[in-house]
């Protein structure tokens, strides 16, 4: 009895060492398994939250912009002719004048002979130009477009300082007032919006040369340009209405989609878009605008215009307008 009872003494002794041992590898393995479950969920969630990677698109373009030495002039006297440059056939001086270009006018870059550019201008003409009147520069442009975030825009307020632009029939409401009241709306809106915006004035003090503004806006890189204004005419209330500006043909469509979003909920009548040779927009090389946004002098006009309504309403224009420009729309 006695061998017997030592006999099933060792066999449960070794029952339960295997069980011991079991359980010590199930435990390890059970471990083990959890903790490659972890990582696995880890590196699925990596996969399906990735990095957000922007891919931006650019092209480099050789330009040549007109220059007039216009320090001497009165801008009150001066006509067109002050502010031309002669295009000539071949590279000489002695050749036939085919035509003419402006200062600030950017001209596509065909090559150097001598002391003369080869350019095409806007409107298509190819001559050559006096180095000592032409200046070449390469724009990096961005030519697409991911999200709002990625573009700068310059907005210009019209006027400012000494300078007060048109009047109200009272003499008591000025151009740079309402102008910079509108476009401080329109920055706030665009940068809600994640975009950047720079304002050439800030201040109804501040006065800029309308060269400095276009200078402001090609040095910053900028996207698109906005110039702000409201007209006014010869006699009171006999003009109405608002008008979008540009001058090169790149910058057509953005007018085209900027004057369709504010004619969708503007009272005043719609003047439509035209071609005009303002300064800051023959100066300026990305696509800009200049937004004509109703007449002073005009009683009708400035009761609606004259509102906080009506600015936020073109706020909400342009910011449409860019939108669908970039095909970013919602």
């Amino acid at each position: 009895m006695k061998k017997k009872r030592r006999r099933l003494k060792k066999k449960y002794r070794r029952r339960l060492q295997l069980i011991l041992i079991l359980g010590i590898v199930g435990f390890v393995v059970v471990y083990q398994l959890n903790n490659r479950s972890t990582d696995t969920q880890q590196t699925t969630m990596a996969t399906v939250v990735p990095k957000k990677i922007i891919k931006r698109t650019f092209t480099k373009t050789p330009y040549v912009q007109a220059t007039v030495d216009t320090s001497n002039l009165d801008v009150n006297t001066a006509t067109d002719a002050d502010y031309s440059v002669p295009i000539y056939e071949t590279a000489s001086t002695s050749s036939t004048v085919i035509g003419q270009t402006y200062d600030g006018v950017w001209s596509d870059y065909h090559g150097t002979e001598g002391a003369f550019y080869k350019i095409k201008t806007p409107d298509n003409l190819v001559g050559y130009i006096e180095k000592e009147h032409g200046k070449k520069a390469t724009y990096k442009v961005q030519t697409t477009i991911n999200s709002l975030d990625e573009l700068t825009v310059v907005l210009d307020p019209g006027h400012g300082g000494d300078d007060v632009g048109s009047l109200d029939n009272t003499e008591t409401i000025y151009e740079k007032t309402l102008t910079l009241a509108t476009t401080k709306t329109v920055k706030k809106t665009l940068e809600a919006a994640g975009i950047n915006v720079i304002m050439t004035r800030t201040k109804d003090s501040e006065y800029m040369r309308l060269a400095k503004v276009a200078e402001i806006t090609n040095n910053a890189n900028a996207n698109l340009f906005i110039s702000f204004h409201y007209d006014n005419y010869d006699y009171a209330n006999q003009a109405e209405g608002y008008t979008t500006y540009y001058y090169y043909d790149h910058s057509e469509a953005f007018a085209n989609t900027i004057h369709t979003q504010l004619a969708a909920n503007n009272s005043l009548s719609d003047r439509g878009v035209q071609v005009a040779n303002y300064m800051v927009l023959r100066n300026t090389f990305v696509p800009g605008i200049l937004l004509e946004l109703g007449y002073l002098n005009n009683d009708n006009d400035l009761a609606i215009m004259n509102t906080a309504n009506y600015r936020q309403m073109v706020a909400d224009a342009i910011l449409a307008g860019i939108e669908n420009y970039y095909n970013l729309s919602k």
